[in-house]
């Protein structure tokens, strides 16, 4: 099941795959350097309940996600593409600093991210090293336990951008404090989301009340060019633009499910105000699962199992089914959490032969080789004795250039 989408340039991009491994959706990420039609290297992931991860660029990348046997909120972070992770943050429920992520991370510079959690606003400026929380966010929060965040856009270098179902907000400090950038008006139920496809273009989805027929419900576009400061709105195309996107030429893309006829993708020609069907998916087992485009002529579309890339801005769709990297797995580590030891068993791809386990502290201190050698029939298990202090652990599976990582924890 293909989810999201991230690509660097027209070649180099990034995939989550999800796959059901008991009652656990566990999501792994392949990276492409051709485009999208195979996908041979597989990340290693520092944690058995992965949760998110978000890549600044093709080697720093930032991930939260939660022990296997536990409620800890954990931010990891990679420099090497995700070659090995170091431990960023870690809280447990019950510590009074304790958070937990409400949406995903929104870069601003390589240094500088930012992470969405119930109690606020996580910052940090130095590549993780340390965290800030920021709380007066939550002035604009639905409530603390859902915050509401739609999305957020931290990349611009004046302002700091938020939207909730309700509230679109601006920072001018780096997300130390916020004000209202467009007050919701009567008209309006609801927000929708919002896009920032150019230096001091913005554009807001926005949901209206019921209008009187013929028009009854609709969504309305609102546009502002001086970032913010005044704005324009308009009438678009009858169906909720959860997914779309406007670039400043007015050339924009969105889905639209159909329970009853397969999946619909549109595009635009006139910042919504009609649309054209570029892509339809009559199956109704496979359904539109993501986007991500490099400008309004160059993007990727992910089904639960294909790729569509367009290089025309959407007049032509290529469809690809991915091929992914046969690559190791730790299947199981018992018992979990551990006192005095643990049986890890492994599986490897049978054609190498050989593979190398290890075992490293959350700070990514390689602690201990279990294993290095030949393994005949693809399956290994191996008996480990605790002899490290209690704490959680990485287990990292080696099979030539595919990695594969497990989460232990040691009472």
């Amino acid at each position: 099941y293909l989810s999201k989408l991230q690509f660097f340039n027209e070649r180099d991009g990034l995939v989550s795959a999800y796959d059901r491994r008991g009652t656990t959706r566990i999501p792994d990420y392949y990276h492409t350097t051709d485009g999208g039609k195979t996908w041979p290297i597989k990340l290693s992931m520092p944690s058995s309940n992965w949760m998110y991860i978000h890549h600044v660029n093709k080697d720093i990348a930032y991930g939260y996600g939660s022990g296997s046997q536990t409620n800890d909120s954990i931010i990891f972070v990679t420099t090497n593409g995700g070659s090995s992770w170091k431990l960023s943050k870690k809280e447990q429920p019950g510590d009074s600093t304790y958070f937990f992520p409400v949406s995903g991370f929104y870069g601003r510079t390589r240094d500088t991210m930012f992470l969405m959690s119930r109690k606020g606003l996580l910052r940090t400026t130095d590549m993780g090293a340390s965290w800030t929380l920021l709380t007066d966010v939550m002035r604009y929060a639905e409530s603390l336990a859902n915050p509401g965040v739609l999305c957020m856009d931290m990349r611009q270098k004046e302002y700091c951008w938020a939207i909730t179902a309700h509230s679109f907000i601006r920072s001018g400090d780096n997300g130390q404090s916020w004000q209202h950038a467009l007050v919701l008006p009567d008209s309006i139920s609801e927000y929708l989301g919002f896009s920032i496809p150019s230096p001091r273009t913005i554009y807001i989805f926005a949901h209206a009340k019921y209008l009187p027929e013929p028009i009854g419900f609709r969504e309305l576009l609102y546009k502002s060019t001086d970032n913010g400061n005044t704005w324009t709105s308009h009438l678009v195309e009858p169906f909720r633009c959860y997914g779309c996107a406007v670039f400043p030429s007015g050339r924009g893309f969105g889905d639209r499910n159909n329970d009853v006829s397969g999946d619909y993708y549109y595009r635009t020609d006139d910042e919504w105000r009609t649309s054209s069907i570029s892509y339809y998916n009559q199956s109704l087992r496979s359904t539109i699962t993501g986007y991500f485009f490099l400008d309004e002529n160059t993007g990727w579309i992910s089904g639960e199992n294909y790729i569509l890339h367009t290089s025309n801005g959407g007049v032509d769709w290529v469809k690809t089914i991915p091929v992914f990297a046969e690559s190791p797995s730790i299947t199981s580590n018992y018992p979990q959490p551990a006192k005095s030891g643990s049986i890890v068993t492994t599986e490897i791809n049978s054609r190498t032969g050989s593979a190398r386990l290890e075992l490293y502290d959350v700070l990514g201190r390689l602690q201990q080789v279990l294993f290095e050698g030949e393994i005949n029939d693809g399956r290994r298990a191996v008996r480990w004795s605790s002899e490290g202090a209690p704490g959680v652990y990485v287990l990292l599976l080696r099979d030539g250039e595919s990695t594969a990582s497990r989460t232990l924890v040691v009472r």
